[in-house]
């Protein structure tokens, strides 16, 4: 399995050191695997990602707010850190093909997807057993 980091167009537009930290809106979501699910980077809304058959649909799944930290630079890489997030005791067996990180609105529709985390070769990133998910996310910017 690889993974694969990458941005909708409205998220290389927004996401910047400048401001991550004061980014209160931004929120994950998780796209169940076997659902058809595609990254295209063009969606500009979450309607556009069909999530009524795509997001995951279990007991104690729910959207979950990003909270960042301050982005720090290093060695010409921008680090830009957030806390942990986690799903206690979620699911049995389902499988997650995608992590997508939006920025919040009123409605799906209002809402824009930032980036995804994601198989390239359509694998499974990770597998339910109802234990915790935990994900620790620490966005980089090369400049």
């Amino acid at each position: 399995m690889a993974l694969t980091l990458a941005f909708y167009r409205v998220g290389i537009e927004e996401l910047t050191p400048d401001t991550w930290a004061t980014r209160a809106a931004d929120e994950v979501l998780l796209i169940g695997h076997g659902t058809g699910w595609t990254f295209d980077q063009s969606h500009v809304s979450l309607t556009s990602l069909i999530l009524g058959t795509t997001e995951l649909a279990i007991t104690g799944y729910v959207r979950k707010p990003v909270v960042p930290s301050a982005p720090t630079f290093s060695s010409g890489r921008w680090s830009l850190p957030a806390a942990a997030i986690t799903w206690p005791a979620l699911g049995t067996a389902e499988g997650i093909a995608a992590v997508v990180g939006f920025r919040a609105g009123v409605d799906d529709a209002a809402s824009a997807p930032l980036w995804a985390l994601y198989d390239d070769g359509g694998a499974a990133i990770a597998t339910l057993d109802g234990s915790d998910l935990v994900l620790t996310l620490d966005l980089g910017v090369t400049s």
